[in-house]
């Protein structure tokens, strides 16, 4: 039982589907009532077929013949109220979930988020410090306090002394003994 199907689909169309204004986006074909705009099925086309998507007038035409009987079941789905059955529900939802992932997700936005968390990681490196502590509203007589006792440090450093030992030992940072 074929439902009625109008195309109003154009030569130029074939040509120009990836290049349409979106103010100018013509009914490539209807189903029942509904409206199928060829932004839809460009759409639609590019994802599917990804980088082999030609848009060759044999490729489209093929998966535009496709596409029809597609809405076409989809449809007569809808109809028959297939739609509202519990388990065919639950199992469209299982569906939904797995090809989610196809759709929510840009595999190459993901892969150079990949690669630019990777190439970071090659450039990280491993710091380590020793904190003399000094409140923010304290008298200048603190701050010079702390000012030399980091002197104090840093000459000892350059004497030779051991940065961990230092920092296990001269520094207030409390997690310094556990970084060492």
């Amino acid at each position: 039982m074929m439902k009625r199907i109008s195309f109003t689909l154009v030569l130029a169309a074939f040509f120009a589907l990836s290049s349409f204004a979106q103010k100018d986006d013509p009914v490539l074909f209807t189903v029942e009532d509904t409206p199928i705009h060829v932004s839809e099925f460009s759409y639609i086309y590019g994802k599917t077929n990804g980088d082999k998507a030609d848009f060759s007038k044999e490729s489209i035409e093929e998966y535009l013949n496709l596409y029809v009987k597609f809405k076409l079941k989809v449809q007569k789905a809808k109809d028959l109220q297939i739609d509202t059955i519990p388990s065919l529900k639950q199992e469209l939802e299982g569906y939904r979930r797995q090809l989610a992932d196809s759709y929510l997700i840009d595999k190459g936005v993901a892969d150079k988020l990949i690669r630019e968390a990777y190439d970071r990681i090659q450039q990280d490196v491993e710091i380590s410090h020793i904190l003399i502590g000094c409140p923010e509203d304290a008298p200048p007589s603190d701050t010079l306090n702390a000012y030399n006792r980091i002197m104090e440090i840093r000459k000892e450093l350059m004497d030779g002394a051991d940065f961990s030992e230092l920092a296990r030992s001269k520094s207030t940072d409390q997690s310094a003994p556990n970084n060492s």
